[in-house]
């Protein structure tokens, strides 16, 4: 048995490299190291092309969802389709151009989500659809304003407006509701007007009616106008608000569609 120095087993060690781990060049680690940032890269590009991908609400879509097709189950015949995010979702609206309604609002909802929420319902087609969304995709969290929102809330929109189960049924779209504003300084009134420029510009292009709610000069005392007198729900009296508390949702939203139901029920006739 023979005895080593010190120094010279640490050396011997030292030579000894770990099985299936062969020493890599500096030129290998250098292509190695590209390629990771590469891949990094494209993973980003991808996530930046892509559309936002709709996310799980605690099971609340689920349920909604049930609930809206339990619903359609009950209704013999036509029927008027309302979809949308809160706004519709609040809505009483028993009927309209004569014909039940089937509610499908979906609170919370951004464009995002109620295209795939509406597509996954296994309801028939309805005789007419009435749409109002875009609220919740204004929220500053989602950087409304920037170029990739503005581009995805548009592809969002054609998706909308090509659903396979609606080839045939005419959309009616309303703008997207005013805000006020000094009540809900997360939200963007900005993006809000963009919104409804991109909804105006489909429709302009065929693919859906516009519906105006909201004037351009509204008022929380202005009446709530329309061509028939007789039927005018007339101005909000002095104990109401344009507004609900939370300066989002609108106030007697039914006056306002049936006000404009001529309007909406004259898409039935094209």
């Amino acid at each position: 048995m023979h005895a080593y120095p010190f120094g010279r087993m640490r050396c011997r060690w030292s030579m000894i490299a770990p099985r299936g781990l062969p020493p890599y060049s500096r030129t290998t680690k250098t292509l190695m190291g590209l390629g990771v940032i590469a891949v990094a890269g494209v993973a980003l590009a991808w996530t930046l092309i892509m559309p936002e991908a709709p996310k799980p609400r605690d099971g609340y879509a689920l349920v909604r969802l049930r609930t809206v097709e339990a619903q359609a189950e009950q209704i013999e015949g036509d029927y008027i389709l309302l979809a949308g995010d809160s706004h519709v979702e609040r809505l009483y609206l028993p009927q309209l151009c004569g014909l039940p309604t089937l509610n499908a609002g979906l609170s919370g909802a951004t464009l995002a989500e109620v295209v795939p929420f509406l597509t996954a319902a296994k309801i028939r087609p309805p005789k007419l659809v009435l749409i109002s969304v875009g609220t919740n995709d204004a929220h500053l969290k989602r950087a409304p304003n920037s170029d990739r929102s503005l581009n995805r809330f548009r592809r969002n929109f054609d998706e909308l407006l090509s659903i396979p189960q609606w080839e045939a049924t005419p959309i009616v779209i309303s703008q997207v509701p005013p805000l006020r504003e000094t009540d809900n300084p997360e939200f963007s009134a900005t993006a809000i007007a963009a919104f409804n420029a991109i909804e105006n510009d489909a429709c302009d292009a065929g693919k859906c009616r516009r519906i105006e709610l909201f004037p351009q000069d509204w008022h929380p005392t202005s009446p709530i106008v329309t061509a028939n007198v007789a039927e005018a729900p007339g101005p909000l009296t002095s104990q109401e608000s344009f507004h609900a508390p939370d300066g989002i949702h609108i106030n007697r939203l039914t006056d306002r569609i049936l006000a404009k139901s001529d309007e909406i029920c004259g898409a039935l006739a094209n």
